[in-house]
């Protein structure tokens, strides 16, 4: 069991707009958690046709918040890439892909692709079927939304 640290000051909440590799550096943000966008395979594609056979190297040549992010937290990184145990095998390859939206297309009837498709981690929606995940959405009530 992993024990943590008890901190007896408030949490504090802010978006902050700018360099987020400063951000990082600052002492001011020492033990901050960093929330930024990523793709649904929790790696840093620079587009839908990157597979995970690029590696992490090639975060260093993406200039935006995500690769700067996942640099920062290096290890992490590496692991989620190459040593995540997938049931099947060990490690992100284009075939076999963890799919954070898996469980959210069972509930909207994603089976047969039909709403969405995942490609390297980017949810490739099509007109038809974001208006059927609207569709289906507008019919719950505010309780149901909490799955």
């Amino acid at each position: 069991m992993v024990r943590f640290k008890k901190y007896h000051s408030k949490i504090k909440v802010s978006e902050e707009i700018g360099n987020v590799q400063k951000f990082h550096q600052q002492e001011s943000n020492h033990g901050a958690f960093f929330q930024v966008a990523s793709q649904f395979n929790l790696l840093e594609m620079d587009n839908p046709y990157r597979t995970p056979e690029a590696g992490v190297s090639i975060y260093e040549y993406d200039a935006t918040q995500e690769p700067a992010c996942a640099v920062a937290c290096g290890a992490e990184t590496i692991y989620r890439n190459y040593f995540i145990d997938l049931k099947t095998q060990i490690g992100q390859t284009s075939d076999k892909q963890v799919d954070c939206l898996a469980d959210i297309g069972k509930e909207l009837g994603n089976e047969n692709e039909d709403l969405w498709t995942m490609s390297n981690g980017y949810a490739l929606a099509t007109k038809e079927g974001l208006v059927n995940i609207s569709r289906q959405l507008a019919k719950l009530s505010p309780d149901e939304y909490e799955w």
